[in-house]
């Protein structure tokens, strides 16, 4: 999701995705009961603003016995869902399976840029977290839980593994456990970043998942 796209929320996103599976002809499974819903999900939501490469939702659809191929299946499918979808959405593929699969993410990456006056000051704040990172310090944050304004504590250290900088460009490579992840935003406000210093969107990329069949 790029562009305007990254400011739909996640719900209007799954949207998104399903009118193109609907205007695709794609024969989804749905729920029961007196709403029924595709089973249709993107396993790793997207906070709104930022834009999303690598991800992946999963939709359950009904077999076509008469249609073997799976990898011209897969193409077909590929072609006709991505004609519907709007700009600033790509569908790179498509990818078949039997029964049911899951999917978790366990890392991921996200970049962003600052205006080339703040270069150097980026350089020293990045080579700042670096070396807290690198002594095994404890980085706690204190993070808003719900719109009661109710905080917990969380050590976010546990969850970065990485942040470097070219020039002036960071680029932050993170987990994605059981118990939790950090937020893009929490990086930035280690760093001591502005919104003013920001000179471009944060982008989610380089997903690492785990399928479970």
């Amino acid at each position: 999701m790029s562009g305007n796209l990254k400011f739909l929320s996640h719900q209007e996103t799954v949207k998104v995705i399903g009118t193109a599976l609907l205007r695709a002809g794609i024969n989804q499974v749905y729920s029961e009961g007196f709403n029924p819903r595709p089973r249709l999900s993107l396993p790793l939501p997207r906070t709104v603003g930022i834009e999303s490469q690598d991800d992946i939702f999963s939709v359950q659809i009904f077999a076509e016995p008469n249609k073997l191929d799976k990898r011209k299946q897969s193409s077909d499918f590929t072609e006709s869902i991505g004609r519907q979808l709007p700009d600033g959405c790509r569908l790179s593929s498509v990818e078949i399976y039997d029964g049911k699969a899951g999917f978790a993410a366990t890392g991921v990456s996200y970049e962003f840029s600052v205006k080339g006056e703040f270069k150097d000051l980026l350089k020293s704040k990045v080579a700042e977290l670096c070396d807290r990172l690198g002594s095994g310090e404890d980085i706690v944050l204190e993070r808003i839980t719900d719109a009661k304004g109710r905080t917990k504590k969380v050590n976010v250290g546990n969850y970065i593994e990485s942040v470097n900088c070219s020039g002036c460009v960071v680029l932050s490579q993170c987990r994605i456990t059981p118990g939790g992840t950090v937020r893009p935003d929490e990086i930035i406000w280690l760093l001591g970043i502005e919104p003013e210093m920001m000179d471009s969107a944060i982008v989610r990329k380089n997903v690492q998942w785990q399928i479970k069949n």
